[in-house]
């Protein structure tokens, strides 16, 4: 039993000092590396319906399953459209290229941004 103990003790250490910063990174919340953010913003912005997206926040729960929130801008019409849906399914199809599992998606008009922004 003891030696089961200090095999596995050392095993622990062993792990934590090969993998400490990206550990150190997870509880952190820190953006995933193998990812980047302009690429990000370059692949939703050639969404259709589309106009601009801001309030980004992503990051990595365990260094392999990513999270994303976001703010898209559309236009009113689209926003008022019951197939908004399809909006955002276009989204999150367009991210599991990166390897984001998780997204919440916030859909608002040029003018709510526009106030957002005044402010």
């Amino acid at each position: 039993k003891q030696f089961f103990n200090g095999f596995l003790l050392r095993y622990a250490i062993r792990y934590y000092q090969k993998n400490y910063k990206q550990v150190f990174k997870i509880f952190l919340q820190a953006t995933p590396q193998q990812v980047n953010v302009e690429k990000l913003e370059e692949i939703l912005l050639q969404i259709p319906k589309v106009q601009s997206i801001h309030n980004i926040h992503f990051w990595s729960l365990d260094g392999e399953h990513h999270v994303l929130t976001l703010h898209v801008v559309v236009d009113s019409e689209t926003l008022a459209s019951p197939h908004n849906e399809i909006l955002k399914e276009q989204i999150r199809k367009a991210m599991e290229s990166l390897h984001i599992q998780f997204i919440t998606i916030e859909l608002e008009s040029n003018s709510e941004h526009y106030q957002e922004v005044k402010h």
